[in-house]
């Protein structure tokens, strides 16, 4: 499979052996095999990622963004919004009320698919409003030359 891929196999770093004033005679010893020398900083690595990935998915923070989902999904405000001071809870119900007349998402997926939309839409209406613009300066401009 490596041939195939183009990929070239992995071998041994070379083992040097110890001056003999250091060894006692006794054979070293030394991985056989690159699987057997690379073994332990392989499952180093997949220690080291599972442990990582432990701390960023049990943080408290993500319970709180959890608990904001939940509320911009279902429209039904609690004491989370509090914590946020550019949040106003009665702003938010209001505006919750009347996004959820207009438009009716069961998932945040589908929240993230219309704001796209809804972005791209305004980008074009804010392009073509320069396009306006553009064409109104060069008209006044050219006005003014005659």
């Amino acid at each position: 499979m490596v041939g195939a891929l183009g990929f070239e196999e992995i071998k041994m770093p070379h083992q040097r052996r110890p001056p003999k004033r250091y060894s006692s005679g006794a054979s070293q010893q030394s991985p056989k095999t690159a699987e057997e020398c690379y073994r332990t900083g392989f499952y180093c690595l997949l220690y080291t990622v599972d442990v990582q990935f432990q701390i960023r998915f049990t943080q408290s923070d993500l319970d709180v963004l959890d608990k904001l989902e939940a509320i911009l999904l279902t429209g039904d405000v609690d004491d989370t919004v509090e914590q946020y001071l550019e949040l106003s809870s009665h702003t938010l119900k209001v505006q919750l009320d009347v996004s959820h007349f207009q438009y009716t998402c069961k998932s945040s997926d589908k929240v993230l698919r219309l704001l796209r939309g809804m972005t791209m839409e305004a980008e074009r209406s804010f392009s073509a409003l320069r396009r306006l613009q553009d064409m109104a300066q060069i008209n006044s401009v050219s006005s003014k030359t005659q």
